[in-house]
């Protein structure tokens, strides 16, 4: 009788989850599945534009193998991408961790510091600006805390170049270095990033009873203890969400350099089995980079029941 009452249960999640994602499946099945179809047939096909039509002619993997093999820009754009992700997701993932934390305690002012660091969702997402202007207010103030808008501020950013600091008197060096001076050198694009991120962190600590937390403390738990033993394992599978997010999202900025040479090789140079190829690699190095990191931290998640 408990093994079928768990059937049941078991069988009404599933449908449950199922209509959580159908919106995704009906969407993609009328919306993107043809233009999936259609970039495949591009990247496998030569185009000649004619007087308002095209004309395609099946070539095989050819355009694959001139990306991979011939293309010059293809391969060291791809390994810059790859390496730039493999740093920010890290920072972003700390970082916004490190954040939900804080905006989780009581203090005044809490929910107007919680608006600062999700507005900038807001204002990139078009919202409140057409993304032509909000890309235009977020490079010119890049630019300004950069050090890009002149020399004054190049100075007062070398004051405060902390990887130099770090190798000069502590003797760090290497990937703790690199780390570290990438966070602070890209503090804003950090924090742009990561305010999807922390909105995921704060529903997370919310969520854990307060009770666990009381229980712990009667039992002479340290702040410390608390935070390794309870905190951290009830919002490790938000952990894991907000990973694959950060990769998804670092991959598919507008600003990313892949990005970039992909819509230029496209609609800039008319080449758009070229592209389409392209398009088709980064999808398979993102799609394996997502299996790999998904099957890694879902060793380390801890599901209550």
């Amino acid at each position: 009788m408990k093994g079928k009452k768990r059937l049941k249960m078991a069988h009404k999640n599933a449908i449950a989850g199922y209509l959580y994602i159908a919106p995704f499946i009906i969407g993609f099945l009328f919306f993107f599945l043809l233009p999936v179809i259609e970039s495949f047939r591009y990247s496998l096909s030569s185009m000649k534009m004619g007087a308002g039509r095209y004309e395609l002619t099946y070539i095989g993997w050819e355009n694959f193998r001139k990306v991979l093999l011939i293309d010059t820009k293809f391969n060291p754009g791809l390994l810059s991408s790859l390496g730039t992700m493999a740093i920010q997701v890290p920072v972003i993932v700390i970082f916004s961790f490190f954040v939900a934390n804080i905006l989780n305690q009581r203090f005044r002012g809490r929910a107007l510091a919680r608006m600062v660091f999700f507005l900038p969702v807001i204002i990139t997402s078009g919202v409140i600006l057409k993304m032509e202007n909000a890309d235009v207010l977020l490079q010119s103030s890049y630019q300004y805390v950069s050090g890009n808008a002149g020399n004054e501020m190049s100075d007062f950013q070398r004051l405060f170049d902390i990887g130099s600091f770090l190798q000069k008197y502590l003797g760090a060096g290497g990937v703790v270095s690199a780390l570290i001076s990438m966070a602070t050198d890209h503090i804003y694009d950090i924090a742009i990033s990561a305010g999807v991120q922390i909105l995921i962190f704060l529903a997370g600590l919310q969520s854990i009873a307060p009770s666990v937390y009381e229980a712990a403390r009667i039992e002479g738990a340290s702040g410390w203890e608390v935070f390794w033993k309870i905190t951290l394992p009830m919002v490790s599978p938000l952990i894991l969400v907000n990973a694959l997010y950060s990769v998804i999202d670092s991959f598919t900025n507008a600003s990313n350099e892949m990005m970039v040479m992909i819509n230029d090789t496209m609609f800039g140079q008319v080449q758009f089995g070229a592209g389409s190829a392209m398009a088709w690699i980064y999808f398979l190095v993102i799609a394996i980079l997502l299996a790999a990191a998904g099957g890694l931290l879902s060793r380390f998640v801890f599901y209550e029941t």
